[in-house]
C-alpha cells in the first residue's frame, strides 16, 4: 500500500524559522546527491503557532521503501549533518507515516504555491463526495501508532485568494471531534 512520510519541525522560536526552512531545503538537495527522492518541503502560512513550521512530505509505494530511504540517508554523512544542524534549530520534532486512500499522490503544486491541510483526529467514515466536491486531491490515514498527530489528513490545492470557509463549514457539518485548517506555502 503506498504511503507518505512526514516529517514536521517546530523552530525553536521566530528567529529559527528561516534557519529550520534552509537546513530543510539543504537536506533534500542532499537526498537529491545521493539519489533518493526530494519530497516536497512546505511552510505555515496559517495555522496556529504550536503547530509545525516546516513539513517536509515524501511518497513511497510502501512501508519497505520507506525504510529503505530512511538506511540510505543513515548511511550519508553530508545528510547526518544536517539532521545535527536541525537538532540545535528546533524545539520539537516528528515523523509520522500515513497511509494514501485510493492511490491518490500529493498534488502538483509548484514553487510558491499553497495547499491546505485539514488535520483531523478521530474514528470516522469519510464522506469521500463531500471531500472531493470541496476540490479534496489527498487523503491520508495515520498508520503508525504516534497518537499526538491526527489520524486523518485531507489536502487541498489552495489558490492565492481562496479562503478557508469551505473547509472550515465542511469540519463543522461532517466532523465531531478535534480538526485544525493548516495553509502551506510549497517552498521546495
Amino acid at each position: 500500500m503506498p504511503v507518505r512520510a512526514l516529517n514536521l519541525y517546530y523552530a525553536r522560536d521566530d528567529c529559527a524559522r528561516a534557519p529550520v526552512l534552509a537546513t530543510r531545503l539543504r537536506a533534500t538537495d542532499v537526498r537529491e546527491h545521493i539519489g533518493i527522492p526530494r519530497g516536497r518541503v512546505l511552510t505555515r502560512v496559517d495555522g496556529d503557532v504550536d503547530l509545525p513550521d516546516v513539513l517536509w512530505d515524501c511518497p513511497f509505494a510502501d512501508a519497505s521503501a520507506h525504510d529503505g530511504d530512511m538506511q540510505a540517508r543513515a548511511a550519508s554523512a553530508e545528510f547526518e549533518a544536517c539532521r545535527a544542524a536541525m537538532r540545535t534549530l528546533t524545539r520539537r520534532f516528528e515523523r509520522v507515516i500515513y497511509e494514501v486512500l485510493g492511490g491518490v499522490a500529493a498534488p502538483d503544486v509548484g514553487r510558491g504555491e499553497h495547499v491546505m491541510q485539514i488535520w483531523m483526529s478521530g474514528r470516522a467514515t469519510l464522506d469521500m463526495p463531500a471531500l472531493h466536491s470541496l476540490g479534496a486531491t489527498t487523503v491520508l490515514h495515520r498508520a503508525d501508532d504516534n497518537a499526538s498527530l491526527p489520524d486523518w489528513i485531507v489536502e487541498i490545492p489552495a489558490p492565492a485568494g481562496r479562503d478557508r470557509s469551505a473547509a472550515e463549514d465542511w469540519i463543522a457539518s461532517h466532523w465531531k471531534t478535534q480538526s485544525r485548517c493548516i495553509r502551506w506555502q510549497r517552498a521546495a
